[in-house]
């Protein structure tokens, strides 16, 4: 008999969750596909005390809302791949969640051409008070501590070397894909894209420079 394994994605606020699990629901490989089930701002929320899904994308204060470590866990679902998704640079986290605020997109696809539109034209003036109330929620997050086997991956790697990352990943999986298929994945007009603008990236710079400046 198969051993049914789950397949969960740890992470935390604009870490490239939305991203990463776009393309592994592109490939047709994962039911349910990965979602937020514990967000309770959710449509498909899921009460985790009545069902706990196969597969999921969840932020660490999401998951110890509800378990208290990942034996928790598994002592209910049974064994688990975990896949551990953070963003390296924390300013550009910050900005990113800043902008999202901001102008309210939150995720975009490929073929999302009015919220691609809507991230651009908003104003979005440099307001330190409200950026460093968002540097010092991320500074008391719940931190991910792992005691179980998993695949850490960050979202610097993941966006810049996208192809390479999602082998790895596969391969940690133990799920066969071919390279056409991880093509495929990627190329998907339902792929979540990274939105930009030169005003961010200019932010993200400005922002650094003063924690930098004011450090203890």
């Amino acid at each position: 008999m198969t051993q049914i394994i789950n397949y969960w994605i740890l992470t935390n606020p604009r870490s490239g969750s939305y991203f990463l699990s776009s393309l592994l629901n592109n490939s047709g490989k994962f039911n349910p596909l990965f979602k937020e089930y514990l967000n309770k701002d959710n449509d498909e929320f899921i009460n985790p005390n009545k069902e706990i899904p196969k597969n999921c994308k969840v932020h660490g204060y999401q998951f110890n809302t509800y378990f208290s470590s990942l034996d928790e866990l598994e002592n209910k679902i049974g064994k688990t791949k975990y896949i551990l998704l953070e963003r390296e640079n924390i300013y550009d986290r910050v900005i990113s969640d800043y902008f999202a605020r901001y102008t309210d997109v939150w995720k975009c696809t490929k073929k999302d051409k009015k919220i691609q539109t809507k991230f651009q034209i908003v104003e979005v003036p440099y307001d330190l008070k409200k950026i460093m109330k968002i540097y010092k929620s991320y500074q008391i997050e719940p931190k991910w501590n792992i005691d179980k086997d998993h695949l850490k991956v960050s979202y610097e790697e993941l966006f810049k070397n996208t192809e390479l990352t999602l082998i790895k990943i596969f391969k940690y999986f133990e799920i066969k894909i071919t390279n056409q298929e991880i093509n495929k994945m990627i190329c998907s007009k339902n792929t979540t894209i990274k939105l930009d603008r030169e005003d961010k990236k200019q932010y993200i710079e400005r922002f650094k420079e003063f924690i930098n400046t004011h450090k203890e």
